[in-house]
């Protein structure tokens, strides 16, 4: 042996045994670095404030909103670095202390959440929803860069029961993509192991509004009910009537008309995001006429807003006998699981509109405390920070100080009460 060999190879191994610990280091730095940069304006103490519609709070927010870039981006290789030690992730942003009550155990509920990029947004709002019994299906769309797409991979990785769908969409603004992609997500769920009881859908840039316990405690009086958004009188036939197709990634009208629906459905409008009973998925996934009305509903124009609503429509597809389903007229149907401020609303926007609907600012805390639905849509890290952050705050209230449901007000809505149960 050469005399020099064995101090190289000493060298080279204090080199490597530096360089490893170096790296763990700046790993557990950059991550801590990240959870307070999270934490921020909840450590201001300003949120309280905010959410009572204090003024000294309200002038402390425009103070601190001149201040943050609007325009920041963060890096997305950041999360693949503080990722690496899964255990030392989930301690510090705070997963390891979801502790969860045995109602909710008994209670697993399933969730189905669409991104395409801000990493961050999406990384909070899955720690806001995350409990050990759920699970979680995140559909990334198939056009995003593959740094996101890595981002992404590299948070579920640290997860038995939060995984990246197993086929992703190309989304094109209101085509079936959008609609298969919740499907694709319903699919694979249903091949869980986690016998969860309903499945609600997200879109990244949304947030809850209630806790997970709160929504277990209501969604147990829903009796096997779905909340599905149905409307019949305003209904844009257009829609559905001509035929439509993608070019360049881009939906518009095709030649001639669209052959009428199949076994003579009734199509009726309704929203995109829903509260879902297991049976209702699995009846829309295996049912032969469901199956074959989605295959019609791709040729249409936006139908995830009239796929879900047609199928729990019994008050005209009675035939369907849709488990959960609504047996009265779909103008009269409530519809709780989404808050959304449109253009029109009387509501007033804090934030600014973006197609119709009102990005949220940390003026509107104070109405979005009050409201009882069990999401809103929608907010934008990149341009309110701090109303996203208080949003957080009341959610973690909300978590150790659950309002229990008022079983009464819930078991006599109209959607519980005349539902398919």
């Amino acid at each position: 042996m050469h005399p020099g060999t064995l101090e190289s190879e000493r060298t080279s191994s204090n080199f490597s045994s530096h360089k490893a610990y170096d790296d763990v280091l700046f790993n557990a730095t950059l991550l801590e670095l990240y959870h307070k940069s999270t934490m921020k304006y909840r450590q201001s103490g300003i949120c309280s404030g905010l959410l009572m519609n204090n003024s000294r709070s309200l002038a402390q927010a425009r103070k601190f909103s001149e201040s943050f870039d609007h325009d920041f981006q963060l890096d997305l290789k950041v999360f693949p670095t503080i990722t690496k030690n899964c255990d030392q992730y989930k301690s510090k942003r705070g997963f390891m202390e979801k502790n969860t009550t045995r109602e909710e155990l008994e209670f697993p509920l399933a969730f189905s959440i669409l991104t395409y990029d801000n990493i961050e947004q999406l990384e909070r709002m899955i720690r806001l929803l995350y409990t050990p019994q759920n699970v979680y299906c995140i559909h990334v769309d198939d056009k995003s860069s593959e740094y996101f797409k890595n981002a992404v991979r590299s948070i579920t990785k640290c997860f038995s029961n939060v995984f990246v769908a197993s086929k992703l969409e190309t989304i094109v603004y209101a085509s079936i993509r959008r609609l298969q992609a919740d499907i694709n997500c319903m699919s694979d769920l249903l091949q869980r192991k986690e016998k969860w009881r309903y499945l609600l859908n997200f879109a990244a840039s949304e947030m809850p509004l209630k806790s997970n316990i709160e929504m277990v405690q209501t969604l147990k009086l829903f009796h096997g009910a779905n909340d599905i958004h149905e409307v019949f009188a305003n209904r844009v036939k257009h829609r559905y009537l001509y035929k439509y197709v993608i070019v360049n990634n881009h939906i518009q009208r095709g030649q001639g008309f669209l052959a009428p629906p199949p076994y003579n459905l009734t199509v009726v409008k309704g929203q995109a995001y829903n509260i879902f009973s297991r049976e209702f998925v699995e009846f829309s996934m295996n049912n032969k006429i469901a199956r074959r009305f989605l295959k019609w509903c791709g040729d249409t124009y936006s139908p995830d807003e009239h796929y879900w609503a047609s199928l729990n429509d019994l008050y005209h597809n009675t035939f369907l006998n849709t488990p959960g389903g609504y047996k009265g007229h779909p103008d009269s149907k409530l519809y709780v699981t989404r808050h959304i401020n449109w253009r029109q609303s009387y509501d007033r926007c804090y934030g600014e509109y973006v197609r119709g609907i009102c990005v949220f600012s940390y003026g509107d805390l104070p109405l979005l405390k009050r409201k009882h639905h069990f999401g809103t849509n929608k907010f934008d890290l990149r341009k309110d920070p701090i109303a996203y952050s208080c949003m957080e705050e009341l959610l973690s209230y909300r978590t150790q100080n659950p309002t229990p449901p008022d079983s009464k007000h819930w078991t006599n809505l109209n959607f519980i009460k005349d539902s398919n149960t």
